[in-house]
């Protein structure tokens, strides 16, 4: 167990207009010697585990966090989310990102037209039901600036929906 001495706390990104909450982060240092900051950024000021995957770089070990590098990798939709995001490089420098889906349905899908209820204090915020449907892998080659398409990972046995769209009956 390693014994931590001295720790210094360091702020790294927030949303500038406090609308989307970060969380759930994955730390990686790269073969060029930045640290990589994975993390989730929420469709709410709140978490809610139904936002976009999202890094950010630092040059200096982690002192300092240049905002100019802030890049959404897979962003959310009206229909589709991700969470839970987790980084590695290989060997090569492909750099991978391993995360959550969650897809939504309409509140009339199971005829109701009232949206459920995230905990916040009351009134609460509204979101369409959701369900997490399966899990993704993205690559990159290039330290980050592009990513490949989604790749379904994990899925089998598990009865998902993965990335096809969602319904219920």
């Amino acid at each position: 167990m390693v014994n931590m001495k001295d720790a210094e706390h360091v702020f790294v990104y927030k949303d500038p207009d406090l609308a989307h909450a970060c969380n759930q982060v994955s730390l990686v240092t790269l073969q060029n010697g930045e640290v990589f900051m994975g993390f989730n950024e929420e469709r709410y000021p709140v978490h809610a585990d139904s936002g976009q995957s999202c890094f950010i770089k630092s040059t200096d070990g982690g002192k300092s966090w240049n905002l100019s590098t802030k890049q959404v990798i897979w962003p959310y939709t009206e229909f589709k989310g991700n969470w839970d995001c987790a980084f590695n490089q290989m060997l090569n420098g492909t750099l991978l990102m391993h995360t959550r889906v969650c897809d939504f349905i309409a509140p009339r899908g199971i005829n109701s037209e009232g949206d459920q209820m995230l905990g916040l204090p009351p009134p609460g915020m509204p979101e369409r039901l959701k369900r997490q449907t399966g899990y993704v892998l993205l690559k990159s080659k290039d330290g980050g600036n592009t990513w490949t398409e989604p790749i379904e990972v994990n899925t089998s046995p598990i009865a998902s929906s993965s990335l096809s769209p969602y319904a219920c009956g």
